[in-house]
This record gives structure tokens, C-alpha cells and sequence, in this order.
């Protein structure tokens, strides 16, 4: 068994009419991925009055969302009126119910998510990353100490608590 066979595997999912069917891939590539994420990271650039840029993230988890379900879809069953099995396509997507998209978004989700422990057991990761200690996780955050008097508070008089004598 070769490497592309470990992340070609695919695996059914029933939606809500039970004759219904679509098959997902259990890993998406790591292009798909990207083009996934990119939805993600989008960003726009203006240029205001005097000539000031100004950047804003517009990420669009909706399309995140989409490309990922479409991009893991390889095959189904679903038909058109006329009974002929439909593209596979971005349109056809949208064409699901709610409900179905739902169940298949969640699969989906799990699956390229962080690995779980059964993947972890099969594709140990050795000496992977920068962190010598072990996996990365959430940090615990490091105190902050200052000399006293080095924040002073907007309204605090110079070298003590307490606003300004006026004048």
C-alpha cells in the first residue's frame, strides 16, 4: 500500500431519503486545502483621502465552507427530474437541502480537521515542527512585569495615581 492509497480512501454518507447517497474523499489534498483557506485570508486593500492604505480581511467562511463540501465530493447518486444523475458541480451543491448539506459539512469538517487518535497511531509524526518539547497546544500565557510607575493611566498626575491638579 503506497502513500496515495493511505489518503485516497473515501466513505459513504446516507442522506436524509435514504436512497439517496454521496461519497466524500476521507482526506482532501493539501491543494484543495489551500484554495480553501485562501476564502479565509482574502483581503482588500483602499486608498483613502491623503493617500492612506488601509487593509480589511473579508473571509468567507460561506465559501470556505462550500469549496470544502464540493472539493470532497467524488461521487453520488443524486438525479434531476428527469431521473439523470446530476454533476457533480458547485451549482448542484447548492442544490442540496439544508439538511443534507449539513450532514455532509459536518463530515467533512471531522475528517480534515486535527487529527484524532487512530490517525496519530498510523502516521506518528517524528520530529515534525520546531517544537522540541512536544505538540503544539494551547500556550499558557506568560506574566507581565513592570516596574512600578512604568503605566500610568491617561488623566494621572506625573509620579503618582490621580488626575492633574488644575490650573
Amino acid at each position: 500500500m503506497g502513500y496515495k492509497a493511505d489518503y485516497s480512501s473515501t466513505e459513504r454518507i446516507t442522506l436524509s431519503n435514504p436512497q439517496y447517497w454521496v461519497e466524500i474523499k476521507q482526506c482532501l489534498s493539501r491543494r484543495d486545502l489551500k484554495q480553501a483557506e485562501k476564502l479565509l485570508t482574502d483581503s482588500t486593500i483602499s486608498v483613502g483621502s491623503g493617500g492612506i492604505k488601509s487593509a480589511q480581511m473579508m473571509p468567507d467562511v460561506a465559501a470556505y465552507r462550500d469549496h470544502m463540501v464540493t472539493s470532497s465530493i467524488v461521487a453520488w447518486n443524486l438525479d434531476g427530474e428527469d431521473g439523470t444523475v446530476l454533476p457533480i458541480s458547485p451549482e448542484s451543491v447548492q442544490e442540496l437541502s439544508g439538511e443534507d448539506w449539513d450532514k455532509i459539512w459536518e463530515r467533512v469538517d471531522a475528517l480534515n480537521g486535527p487529527a484524532g487518535p487512530e490517525e496519530r497511531r498510523r502516521f506518528p509524526a517524528r520530529d515534525v515542527g520546531s517544537d522540541a518539547v512536544g505538540p503544539a497546544g494551547a500556550a499558557e500565557p506568560e506574566p507581565v512585569h513592570v516596574a512600578a510607575g512604568a503605566v500610568a493611566a491617561a488623566g494621572d498626575a506625573p509620579g503618582g495615581p490621580g488626575p492633574h491638579a488644575l490650573a
